[in-house]
């Protein structure tokens, strides 16, 4: 297995390296738009307009994981900024709105372990971090599961169906 995980993470290593290398290359340059426009998009927000910013995400679709993970973080950053620990349960609410819809997701699980630091409940803490680890490997399988279905770029049928067994279509 650790074999097709170097293989896996050599060619996403292969691929961002070229991603990075032609980032440039096949834009179009004769484009009207004004080279000020996109450096202000990347303007730093302020801590209130993120929070605002994932508050009406959050309102206009509740099941969005990302908008929930964007908001227990900026009300973790408030709490830091204000010293208000009430930010600390808005924090703790949104991330764990986040880890019902998604059991595994990392960033809430990680954010939710620094909100138990922050309130100096460090077994709490601790036992996050193991629970992050554990999520971060199921994921990592998850990944490698995938990119093994697919072998010399041709779909390998679905676990399970018609007497599929992975060790055989593995040697292809």
């Amino acid at each position: 297995m650790s074999g097709k995980r170097l293989i896996f993470g050599a060619a996403a290593a292969g691929m961002t390296a070229v991603a990075l290398l032609l980032g440039g290359v096949l834009h179009d340059s004769s484009s009207s738009a004004s080279p000020v426009a996109p450096t202000a998009a990347l303007a730093p927000q302020s801590t209130a307009e993120v929070v605002a910013k994932a508050q009406a995400d959050v309102r206009a679709n509740p099941y969005d994981v990302t908008a929930l993970d964007k908001l227990g973080l900026a009300y973790q950053q408030s709490a830091r900024e204000t010293g208000d620990p009430t930010y600390y349960t808005k924090s703790g609410e949104a991330l764990h709105r986040a880890l019902k819809l998604a059991p595994h997701d990392l960033i809430a699980t990680s954010g939710l372990g620094s909100l138990a630091l922050s309130r100096h409940r460090f077994r709490d803490a601790l036992a996050l971090g193991r629970r992050r680890e554990r999520a971060k490997v199921a994921r990592a399988d998850q990944l490698v599961d995938a990119f093994d279905l697919t072998v010399r770029g041709k779909e390998v049928k679905d676990p399970g169906t018609e007497g599929f067994r992975f060790e055989k279509s593995a040697r292809v």
